[in-house]
């Protein structure tokens, strides 16, 4: 049987707070998802228990992909500017995609804002052709 993506993160979050021995739930967690074809779908999965965490915290997730780690001064100005839009505080989840050039790209509340080379070089060709 298939489980919904969002039920296993759901889950893991309630066992997760139950504070019982994180070795054994891992454990179990990668064996059910073996066990039923979708470990795959992890990355979705660890996505959706961030989410999941930061709802229950009144949160939001916001996440910043980047070529390389950003400093944490950096992290804390994307994190207040975005709070300052938004009416939750956030969790920052970085990605570091090592394929763009430079610049960053922000995904939040289902909008996505590129600041990336490319992205400015794709628009310069747009406007030119």
């Amino acid at each position: 049987m298939k489980i919904k993506l969002a039920d296993y993160a759901d889950t893991l979050i309630d066992v997760l707070d139950e504070k019982t021995d994180l070795s054994s739930v891992a454990k179990n967690f990668w064996k059910i998802m073996q066990r039923n074809g979708q470990i795959k779908e992890l990355p979705k999965v660890l996505e959706l228990l961030d989410e999941a965490y930061a709802k229950r915290n009144n949160m939001s997730v916001a996440y910043v992909t980047s070529n390389e780690a950003l400093s944490e001064e950096t992290c804390e100005m994307i994190m207040k500017n975005i709070e300052s839009k938004s009416k939750n505080k956030i969790l920052l989840k970085e990605k570091v995609n090592p394929d763009l050039l430079a610049g960053i790209i922000v995904r939040f509340s289902g909008e996505e804002y590129n600041f990336s080379v490319q992205n400015q070089i794709f628009k310069l060709k747009q406007h030119l052709v």
